[in-house]
């Protein structure tokens, strides 16, 4: 049986909800109607993001870490190119680099937020290469790994709540 990912109570299963952000039960559950969205460039981009947090969470479950940190980067990138493509009315830049990103669109982040999106910018090239993964995993612990999905839900939620 699924826990909550917020508050850890056993969840039913059709209780057992998933919108990319881990099981949630009906209290916890980030409520936003994306069709509600009505500029489709920005709903394409949350959407997506959302998508790929979830394969984050698959892939965290089948214990390959280091390509769920990489799905959470590409979530996180995809939740910010929403708010670029909100905030400039221009297509993002196809780059992938989080701090960068975040200038173009204009947001104020916290010293967490910051911290939180240059730490995800290493998973995006680091992973690649066999003797950084090595280091990457040797230096990075089970939960560290759960932490940085929790943190990059918490910023896709964020930047939901940031569109217009």
């Amino acid at each position: 049986m699924s826990k909550c990912r917020v508050c850890q109570r056993d969840l039913r299963t059709q209780e057992s909800v998933d919108r990319g952000v881990g099981p949630t039960c009906a209290k916890h559950l980030p409520h936003i109607d994306m069709t509600a969205i009505r500029d489709t460039k920005v709903r394409y981009w949350i959407q997506e993001s959302y998508e790929d947090i979830s394969t984050a969470y698959f892939l965290m479950k089948g214990n390959k870490k280091l390509e769920s940190a990489f799905f959470a980067h590409l979530a996180s990138e995809k939740a910010v190119k929403s708010l670029v493509t909100q905030n400039t009315q221009s297509i993002p830049q196809k780059i992938h680099d989080l701090i960068g990103l975040s200038q173009q669109a204009q947001l104020s982040l916290s010293v967490e937020q910051q911290d939180l999106l240059s730490m995800l910018n290493g998973y995006e090239i680091e992973e690649r290469y066999p003797v950084e993964r090595q280091k990457i995993l040797s230096r990075t612990t089970d939960a560290q790994f759960g932490e940085i999905l929790e943190k990059a839900s918490e910023f896709i939620q964020w930047c939901t709540q940031q569109i217009r």
